[in-house]
């Protein structure tokens, strides 16, 4: 079949699952081998408020070979509305997971590395940046350690449930772990949030007990961007050197005057900086944070919380 004519769409995550609550997103997968047709598509449920995972048949197939844990996920609780052919189907029935994911949830303690850029006392509601990076870390470690274990789970409660007793948390930790999911609605948001209390330095010490071997350590909040584990990680620390310098995060024409619009995009929409990365380098990143030096740090106001 030629990939030019797949088409297939599926809902997964908490609306799939229907666990949805105020602070859930709404993920669907669209699958398409037209640029076009994805486009439009892609367009079309983000209007109505979806999180959209856009792919090539082809990248997904690549995706289905390395053992992809988002396949799984896809697989186990997807729920497929729209599938020309039976494409994403049968496609699906042939993934299987790989025997080991324990490298991959020791790779995600690159997820949380820019947190270091924050001082180990700054209260997470000040900073909800390191509550969002400390969620996608944990939430991450976590799928990648029950995997391992041959247990699929892909819901966050639940996931803070099993590390929890699989790492012997107390029950501040686990409440500290369990907050970290609001905390990053609200960042993500743009609105403040109360409902998260703790330091970086106590988001330090839970994760310090999953990456046993690569403690987390402070740094200058100036320290040039560091090329972490994937264009992901890289990103964030690039986004994450902007929030400490500035002490918050800076709006949209802030961003403009600093010239920073295109990294901003990738910066805002997650699921584009596996793509958009490819095209600038730490380098650049680095220049782009020099050419912003230029402002005047009171120029951004009140701190962000």
């Amino acid at each position: 079949m030629s990939e030019s004519r797949i088409e297939s769409i599926c809902i997964f995550g908490s609306t799939a699952r229907n666990s949805t609550d105020q602070h859930s997103d709404r993920d669907v997968l669209v699958a398409a081998g037209n640029k076009s047709r994805r486009d439009e598509l892609v367009e079309c449920w983000t209007r109505r408020g979806w999180s959209v995972a856009s792919y090539t048949p082809s990248r997904l197939q690549r995706m289905i070979a390395v053992g992809s844990l988002f396949v799984q996920h896809l697989k186990l609780e997807g729920r497929i509305v729209e599938d020309k052919f039976g494409w994403l189907r049968d496609t699906l029935k042939d993934a299987t997971p790989r025997k080991s994911y324990a490298n991959d949830a020791m790779s995600s303690v690159a997820l949380v590395k820019p947190i270091e850029r924050f001082e180990p006392s700054t209260q997470l509601s000040e900073q909800l940046i390191s509550a969002d990076l400390a969620y996608v870390a944990a939430r991450n470690f976590g799928i990648c350690h029950l995997a391992d274990r041959n247990q699929l789970s892909f819901d966050y409660a639940q996931i803070v449930g099993r590390l929890s007793d699989d790492f012997g948390l107390s029950s501040a930790e686990r409440e500290l772990l369990t907050s970290l999911r609001v905390a990053k609605s609200c960042y993500r948001g743009g609105v403040g949030c109360s409902g998260v209390l703790g330091t970086v330095k106590d988001l330090s010490i839970v994760l310090s007990k999953f990456f046993v071997n690569q403690p987390l350590a402070s740094i200058s909040p100036c320290s040039p961007v560091r090329r972490l584990a994937g264009g992901y990680s890289t990103i964030r620390d690039f986004e994450a050197s902007i929030v400490a310098r500035y002490g918050r995060t800076p709006t949209e024409t802030e961003i403009r005057s600093m010239g920073l619009d295109d990294v901003w995009r990738w910066v805002k929409r997650p699921r584009d900086y596996t793509w958009g990365v490819r095209n600038c380098s730490v380098g650049q990143l680095n220049r782009l944070l020099a050419n912003g030096d230029s402002l005047e740090v009171e120029s951004f106001g009140e701190r962000y919380a």
